[in-house]
Formats: C-alpha cells, structure tokens, sequence
C-alpha cells in the first residue's frame, strides 16, 4: 500500500506546512557583543522558499577522502605521553577491638590542613589541624569513648577537599 500523501508518515510536519519561522533563520549580527548591542533580529534570513525544521541541516559526505594539502587534515594530536590525572583519596579503616581509626589519604597536593570528625547529624566531634608529606597521609585516632554509629570524616587541604564515612562498633 502506498501512501497517499507525505502528512501519512511520522514527519515532524507535513510535507506541505509552511510558516515564516522555517522559512526564515535568526541572525546575531554582533555575536561578540552583549544584550541589545548583538543586533539580534529574528527570520531575517529567507531560505528561498526551502524550510528549516530543527536549525540548519548537517549532511557531511563521509566517503569524500582527506584532501591533500588542506590545512583541515593536518588536526592530528600527536601527545605522547598522557599525565594521568589522579583524585585524592581518603581510605579510613576502624579497628574494633582496640577502638581505633586508621586515617590513610593519597593523591595529596596540600601541604598544609585540618581533618575533622563529624556526626551524621553534621555536628563537628573533633578537628586538628595537619601537615601532610605529600601525596600520602596517615594518622590514628582513638576512638574509644566515642558511640556506635556512623561518622564522617573530612580532610581539607589548601588544594582539595576529600571525605568518607566509618562505621564505629
């Protein structure tokens, strides 16, 4: 069966609608200055009669080759070597039996900064401040008068700020 029209199939509109928006592109003028001064005027663009649903059309020709000699095909990165950006971290451990938390951060770049102790309901319990060898730091903290439950420790660095949560038992 064929159709009988292009409105039968899902387009977005039928093939016979036409308004002055998809007739029409907006143009910025002065795309580099701000507010009123970028000469914004809206359909000032005709398109000659074709139509323009969702901006303007992308139909590059993919088997056309690189061209020689463009300066198109000279965007190659040629980076050997790729740093490997690595986030801090921070690794706590809680020992029951002798009630101690092991503190162990890496990745470090701060030199200089303070580790806290706080409760789930925010509420600050302890904070020193420290000085860290980086990029590793290790600390232990006797916990032994502290409640069950959940805690939450956060390290602060002049450059970056790391946190986790300890099951206390």
């Amino acid at each position: 069966m064929t159709p009988q029209s292009d409105c039968e199939f899902s387009w977005l509109y039928c093939d016979t609608t036409y308004y002055p928006e998809i007739m029409n592109l907006s143009v910025i003028h002065q795309p580099n200055e701000l507010g009123a001064l970028c000469d914004f005027r809206p359909y000032s663009f005709y398109l000659g009669g074709h139509r323009s649903y969702h901006g303007l059309p992308n139909n590059p020709n993919y088997e056309l080759g690189p061209l020689t000699g463009s300066v198109c095909d000279s965007l190659i990165t040629s980076v050997s070597h790729v740093p490997v950006f690595e986030a801090a971290q921070l690794k706590l451990f809680f020992h029951t039996g002798w009630r101690q938390l092991f503190v162990n951060g890496q990745q470090l770049k701060g030199k200089q900064g303070s580790l806290s102790l706080y409760s789930v309901t925010g509420q600050l319990l302890r904070r020193e401040e420290i000085s860290i060898q980086p990029p590793y730091y290790t600390r232990q903290w006797d916990l032994s008068g502290t409640a069950a439950g959940v805690y939450i420790v956060v390290m602060e660095t002049e450059a970056e700020r790391v946190s986790g949560r300890v099951v206390v038992e």
